[in-house]
């Protein structure tokens, strides 16, 4: 049966499906299903009556334009159109919220992984409605030029998707750094470790994982968060906060206050 699925799928992208087998992942990077992106993919000329024009100077127009026109329309004209559409100059930000994220990560994916390198500013809201199937990243992804970053993870697998995003940033310029949501250990041990000396501002919104049940903060986020406050010499604003929903209901531990 487990020989069977592995001839499914060689490379198993749900995160249930990695634990079960015992195996980790990512081992590279590779060609991404879902919108048909491929890291370091980037195309021949366009060719607009006569003219050649290189895929790097077509994607930097379509920068200044409405993403999904970009994906719906842009992107279906021509090869050269679609490769403009997944260059990496094409999204010097970036943009992602949904609540289902099971269904959309795989696209989203394929648009993040050969935009990473010359991504600016991430901002990453998600929740999976079912958890059975998160995605975990995939290989190849690494956060060079970041200045700006914004993270809200709804549930423990999008705190899990968010932590294994942080372990992929390695930004000297990364200056300002939110956080809002379920925020476990392994987001804000991810954080400390993404953390770099520039950092000037860090906000974090802790929400309870469930609406009636308090937000815990115990020994091992104390150290978490030390850890952070020392990898950043620079640090000029730090925030740290319960989300509206979790006020009255927060506990601490005696070490963190």
């Amino acid at each position: 049966y487990l020989a069977d699925v592995l001839c499914l799928e060689p490379l198993p992208r749900t995160r249930v499906l990695r634990r079960f087998l015992n195996i980790w992942q990512p081992l590279g990077p590779g060609p991404l299903s879902g919108l048909g992106g491929e890291l370091g993919c980037d195309g021949g000329p366009l060719i607009a009556r006569g003219v050649r024009v290189n895929v790097g100077v077509v994607a930097h127009v379509l920068a200044f334009l409405e993403p999904l026109w970009i994906l719906r329309r842009c992107s279906l004209v021509c090869r050269a159109m679609h490769a403009a559409s997944r260059n990496a100059r094409c999204w010097p930000s970036l943009r992602f919220a949904t609540t289902r994220a099971e269904r959309w990560l795989e696209p989203f994916f394929a648009i993040l992984a050969p935009a990473c390198l010359q991504l600016q500013q991430l901002t990453l809201d998600v929740a999976f409605e079912n958890p059975s199937l998160a995605v975990a990243p995939p290989g190849g992804l690494l956060f060079r030029n970041l200045n700006r970053l914004v993270l809200r993870p709804r549930d423990v697998e999008a705190a899990a998707l968010v932590a294994e995003l942080l372990e992929a940033v390695e930004a000297p310029g990364l200056r300002e750094v939110s956080l809002e949501g379920v925020l476990t250990d392994a987001v804000l041990l991810a954080l400390a470790n993404a953390a770099g000396d520039g950092l000037e501002a860090v906000r974090l919104v802790f929400e309870p994982l469930h609406l009636h049940r308090p937000v815990l903060l115990g020994e091992s986020s104390t150290i978490c968060l030390r850890r952070l406050i020392e990898a950043t010499p620079s640090l000029r604003r730090l925030r740290f906060e319960a989300s509206p929903q979790a006020r009255g209901k927060a506990t601490v531990s005696r070490r963190l206050a």
